[in-house]
């Protein structure tokens, strides 16, 4: 698959998620051989996955992950490092998730989290990857129960708080 992949895209190592600074806890996360069952069918590898565009600003991506066959990536341009999903199919550049470690594995959790469970059901997963916002994820879960019409713009608040809050933490 790999001849399938942008030519930006690039194997990601532990040296290079320690090179980019990124958390210790999630670099064993991403290679472990076993994840929580909450990650499954999230989490995949990246082995039959591949990502067809990556925009000309972005230097390197290195996917973490696959779902349904998209990547999961670190897009690394000269501001800095940005999480993304990669599309396979060819159609567009990444879709931008969050500027840090901590705003992707929420969007991780908001995708998975039944906000009506106990906390006791999720923590053991948060524990895992190092996710550290696992009570305000349930909270914003809990607070925006419908999932109204401006949901989607609720998460990207959401995401920019969390973010804000993790970079350079």
């Amino acid at each position: 698959m790999d001849d399938l992949n942008d030519p930006k895209v690039r194997p990601f190592s532990r040296a290079i998620g320690q090179q980019l600074g990124l958390e210790p806890k999630f670099i064993d996360f991403v290679f472990s051989p076993h994840h929580h069952d909450f990650f499954r069918y999230r989490v995949e590898s990246v082995g039959e996955s591949w990502t067809a565009i990556i925009p000309p600003d972005v230097s390197a991506a290195y996917p973490l992950w696959s779902s349904n066959g998209e990547q999961t990536l670190v897009c690394v341009n000269g501001e800095g490092l940005w999480f993304g999903l990669g599309w396979h199919d060819g159609s567009d550049d990444p879709e931008y998730l969050s500027k840090s470690v901590q705003g992707l594995l929420a969007r991780l959790f908001i995708d998975g989290v039944d906000p009506s469970a106990p906390l006791l059901e999720y923590e053991a997963a948060a524990e895992t990857c190092g996710f550290r916002y696992l009570s305000d994820v349930v909270s914003f879960l809990r607070a925006s129960a419908g999932h109204d019409g401006a949901f989607q713009e609720k998460i990207w608040h959401f995401i920019n708080e969390i973010d804000g809050r993790s970079v350079g933490a």
